[in-house]
């Protein structure tokens, strides 16, 4: 797997759903992040579409020092509604 559509996918809003309501609590809400929870959690693999491509390009442009604070804030809003379609929810 690309690391940049892992990292896409490990920071996607979809993903930390799962996380909240997988995850058990500790303290003021914050989560336990347990291999054996994180371990059950979906990673999206299968058919890209060239999806996979296109999110990995967005996140390595995102990554970039060319990139203002408005653009970065629209590349993020993108990665994650393409990474919400691989997960079949948008």
């Amino acid at each position: 797997m690309d690391p940049y559509l892992f990292l896409a996918i490990l920071n996607s809003g979809t993903f930390w759903t799962l996380i909240r309501h997988r995850a058990p609590t500790m303290g003021r809400g914050q989560h336990v992040y347990r291999a054996a929870v994180l371990k059950t959690l979906p990673i999206p693999v299968g058919e890209s579409n060239g999806d996979h491509e296109k999110i990995a390009r967005l996140v390595k442009q995102m990554l970039t020092n060319h990139v203002n604070n408005h653009e970065r804030q629209n590349l993020l809003l993108e990665i994650d509604k393409l990474v919400a379609a691989l997960y079949g929810v948008m």
